[in-house]
C-alpha cells in the first residue's frame, strides 16, 4: 500500500520479490504516470484521484466485492461506512479498502505504520498474514505528539504477524506499543549495485568557484531544512560562492519558502517540490560537489547511500546530545552552532578535494 511509484527502498523490496517469482501487488495512489515496474510480476492497482474516478472505481469494487462475497460485502460497506465522515470520504475510502479483499492475497504488506489507525477495516477483516514496515517519523515522532495514534498502535501492534524495521533502534522504539519482538525483522537499507559504475554527464564542479550543495528527503520539519538554511545565511555573509539545492516532495513547504524568501537566500537555493523520478533525482545528486544531510533524528537514509555509491561527499549533521540544554548549547548556545561548523567542514572537504 502507498504510493505508485513506491518509495525507493520498498521499491527495492518489491522487485527482490518480483525477482524470485512471486506475484506482487502494489497498491496506491499514482504520482508518475506510465511509470512501469521492471517486473512483469508485479502488478499495479491504482486509486484514482478524480471525482468521477472515484465515484467510477468504488462502484466497480463494491460491485465485483458483492459478486464474489455478497455477505461479506455487506459487512465491510457498512464498516466503511461508519468510519467515514460523509459519503465522498465513504468513496475514497472504499477505494483504498476494497480491492485487497479481491485479490486472494497470501500476504498483505503495510509500509506506514499510520495505515492502521486510518485503515482499522484491514487488521479486523483480511484473512490473510499482515507485514508492518517500521519507518522514520511514524514510529520515532508521530506517536509521541498523537497520543491517539499511540493508543492506536498499542491496540494493533499485537495484532501485527510480521514486522520489518529499517534499522535496530527503529525496532527497539517500536517495542514500546506492544509488538511481539520475535516478529520484527531488521532489513537496513542498500544501493543498487550498479550506481557503483553510474555515469553521468557531470562536469567537474571542483575547478569551479561555487559549490554545488545537495539534500533530499521528504518536506517535514524533522528533516531540518530550516536550520541548515540558516547556516546558509551565515555562509552567504561570509561571501561564500554556493548554490544550495533542496528535493524534497510533499506538502510542508511553506515554512522553507518563507525562510528563503526571509534570508534573502533565492539566488543561491533551489527548492524543488515537485515530484521527480528516481533517476532525475540521482542525476541532480551526480551534479553536485556534497551530499548534506541536516536531519534532526535520522539514521543513514536512503538518499546518502546512493550519494555515497556515487561517490558524492557527504555531510552528516548530528548532534551526539544527552539533553535538550545540550542540544540548545551547540544549536547556537554557549558551545556555538554545530550546524554552521558542519557548513565549514564541507567547505574544507571541497578545498581538500581540490589539491589532491
Amino acid at each position: 500500500t502507498g504510493t505508485i511509484p513506491p518509495p525507493v527502498f520498498i521499491n527495492n523490496l518489491v522487485n527482490g520479490l518480483a525477482d524470485k517469482n512471486d506475484t506482487v501487488i502494489v497498491y496506491g495512489k499514482v504520482s508518475e504516470r506510465n511509470y512501469k515496474f521492471s517486473s512483469s510480476a508485479v502488478v499495479q492497482r491504482k486509486v484514482p484521484i478524480t471525482k468521477l474516478g472515484i465515484m467510477l472505481y468504488s462502484i466497480y469494487t463494491l460491485s465485483k466485492l458483492i459478486i464474489m462475497q455478497p455477505q461479506f460485502c455487506v459487512k465491510i460497506a457498512k464498516l466503511v461506512r461508519q468510519n467515514s465522515t460523509n459519503w465522498l470520504q465513504f468513496l475514497k475510502r472504499s477505494c483504498r479498502l476494497l480491492p485487497p479483499f479481491l485479490d486472494n492475497l497470501d500476504i498483505f504488506h503495510i509500509q506506514w505504520a499510520k495505515t492502521l489507525e486510518q485503515y482499522p477495516e484491514f487488521i479486523e477483516n483480511l484473512k490473510c498474514p499482515i507485514v508492518l514496515s517500521l519507518r522514520g517519523t511514524h514510529i520515532n515522532v508521530s506517536p509521541i505528539s498523537d497520543e491517539g495514534l499511540s493508543l492506536s498502535y498499542k491496540k494493533y501492534f499485537p495484532r501485527i504477524n510480521g514486522f520489518h524495521a529499517v534499522s535496530q533502534a527503529i525496532a527497539e522504539e517500536a517495542e514500546k506499543y506492544g509488538p511481539d519482538i520475535n516478529k520484527i525483522t531488521v532489513i537496513n537499507p542498500a544501493v543498487d549495485e550498479k550506481l557503483l559504475n553510474y555515469k553521468t554527464d557531470k562536469v567537474n564542479n571542483l575547478d569551479s568557484e561555487i559549490l554545488h550543495i545537495i539534500s533530499v528527503g521528504r518536506c517535514h520539519w524533522i528533516k531540518g531544512y530550516t536550520f541548515v538554511l540558516d547556516a546558509m545565511s551565515i555562509l552567504r555573509k561570509e561571501k561564500v560562492d554556493f548554490n544550495y539545492t533542496i528535493i524534497a516532495g510533499d506538502r510542508d513547504q511553506e515554512n522553507i519558502l518563507y525562510q528563503i524568501h526571509d534570508l534573502g537566500l533565492n539566488e543561491c537555493v533551489s527548492f524543488i517540490n515537485d515530484e521527480l523520478s528516481h533517476d532525475e533525482v540521482l542525476k541532480k545528486i551526480s551534479e553536485c560537489d556534497l551530499f548534506l544531510l541536516p536531519s534532526l533524528e535520522e539514521g543513514i537514509s536512503n538518499a546518502v547511500l546512493e550519494a555515497m555509491a556515487l561517490g558524492i561527499p557527504v555531510i552528516f549533521g548530528v548532534l551526539t546530545d544527552d539533553t535538550m540544554q545540550q542540544a540548545e548549547n551547540r544549536s547556537g548556545g554557549q558551545y556555538g552552532n554545530k550546524g554552521v561548523e558542519a557548513a565549514k567542514v564541507a567547505l574544507d572537504m571541497v578545498e581538500t578535494l581540490q589539491n589532491i
